[in-house]
């Protein structure tokens, strides 16, 4: 799986991989909920020998061209730059620069701090590699490198194209100048050869022709979903419906429940009939163009049931044929509905002059009123709950009038901060782990 992901995404264009070979702490689960009790988890020598033997392999296979860690690869340089680093959300890095750039900026307030005082390397760093002698201009690159250097081989970099040993660019098609350890772009080995004056002086390069297979197009629809968001929506709607994998046949249920709600239309908005009042999942869509909110099945259509509307319809297509126009159409549509709750939310006007504001308003009181809830069935409340949850995603204000806005971001940020409180838990018992080696490493060899 893990080599043909790869072959995929280099398909795709995407010309490096980043793999943090650290296995989930004990109790803790990463994605799914509830592992089989049998089940271990390696440790991260272990891991990190997995994930190596399946690069060789994929090497062999011509998918991956070369094979680094990261601190080899972005601190090999004096004017490396934090804005070098790849970004990604709970990564080690991430979270270990925010508490550097604290400290750091603790120290540089601090009155006590010496003028001459010259930050030095720890001395396991200085015996290991000739690249930890680059002095720094950036402290926090210094800083880190501190930290990831003894742990350098758990953050894999992985090339999937080759890149220019001048212009650090991966090269995805066109000439090649390959010499035996570097290789060159077209374009760099152009300009090296027009400046240099003797030509024996330049390393024997090899012109190769980079033929790759054809770029891979996916016609699939880009599908939205809150759940899938992140990594930990999905284990919290798992957590919250006992959504298991610990057993086949709870295997086999939660992995229908998921495809259920990926199933569900973008952002949980579904359009309802005004005629018959029923959710319109497939077969062709009737829209007013007149209307903000005005949508007819074809089944109504069909038996002229919508004829007393009184505006044109148009259609918008069958649901399988939906394609950007109607995504665009979606987007606008819960644009208009999220200003519309806004401004019913706030409207205490009792003949107000927009059309649809008490409408919207009997909606609201219909979700506080109603008895079977969304949980329950209920399309009304569903829908209502959509929109409240929409909102709830975009609204910035302090004093939301909006029902239920308070309550849903706090639950938005108890989420966020539930993941974060795990990549922390992660970030400190991986960097406990390589201080405890360090100090029975310096205690062995003292002794």
């Amino acid at each position: 799986i893990l080599i043909g992901y790869l072959e995929y995404v280099k398909q795709r264009g995407f010309h490096t991989a980043h793999i943090w070979a650290c296995p989930p702490l004990k109790g803790d689960d990463y994605i799914l909920y509830c592992h089989p009790e049998t089940q271990k988890t390696p440790k991260s020598d272990r891991l990190r020998h997995w994930y190596i033997q399946m690069l060789m392999k994929a090497k062999e296979e011509g998918i991956v061209v070369e094979i680094n860690n990261m601190y080899d690869e972005y601190w090999a340089v004096a004017h490396a730059s934090p804005t070098d680093l790849p970004y990604f959300e709970g990564d080690y890095w991430v979270g270990l620069a925010e508490e550097l750039i604290e400290k750091l900026d603790e120290e540089g307030k601090s009155a006590k701090k010496k003028k001459d005082h010259k930050t030095k390397k720890p001395k396991h760093l200085a015996k290991k590699d000739a690249r930890d002698d680059v002095d720094f201009h950036d402290q926090l690159m210094l800083k880190l490198g501190e930290h990831i250097h003894p742990m350098k081989d758990d953050f894999l970099v992985v090339k999937l194209f080759p890149s220019c040993a001048q212009c650090k660019q991966a090269i995805h098609h066109g000439t090649i100048w390959k010499e035996s350890k570097t290789c060159l772009c077209d374009g760099c080995y152009q300009t090296q050869m027009s400046t240099q004056s003797n030509v024996n002086e330049t390393p024997p390069y090899v012109p190769i022709q980079l033929t790759l297979k054809e770029k891979c197009s996916d016609p699939d629809d880009v599908v939205e979903s809150e759940i899938f968001d992140t990594r930990q929506a999905f284990l919290s709607l798992c957590q919250a419906n006992h959504y298991q994998f610990d057993e086949l046949r709870r295997a086999k249920h939660t992995s229908m429940l998921t495809l259920f709600h990926l199933g569900q239309l973008t952002n949980g908005y579904i359009y309802s009939c005004n005629v018959c009042k029923a959710d319109i999942n497939s077969g062709t869509r009737w829209h007013c163009n007149t209307c903000v909110d005005y949508d007819v099945c074809a089944k109504c259509y069909e038996t002229k049931a919508a004829a007393a509307h009184g505006h044109p319809l148009e259609a918008v297509g069958t649901v399988s044929d939906v394609a950007k126009k109607a995504l665009e159409e979606r987007k606008k549509s819960i644009a208009l509905h999220m200003q519309l709750l806004v401004h019913a939310s706030s409207c205490d006007e009792g003949g107000c002059a927009s059309a649809n504001c008490e409408k919207m308003k009997e909606l609201l009181r219909h979700g506080a009123q109603c008895k079977l809830r969304a949980t329950g069935g209920c399309g009304v409340c569903r829908r209502v709950w959509a929109l409240l949850q929409i909102h709830a995603r975009q609204c910035r204000g302090s004093e939301c009038r909006v029902p239920r806005c308070n309550d849903l971001r706090e639950h938005l940020r108890k989420l966020a901060l539930q993941q974060q409180l795990m990549d922390d838990r992660r970030r400190a018992a991986v960097t406990e782990q390589y201080s405890r080696q360090a100090e029975d490493d310096s205690n062995s060899g003292g002794c």
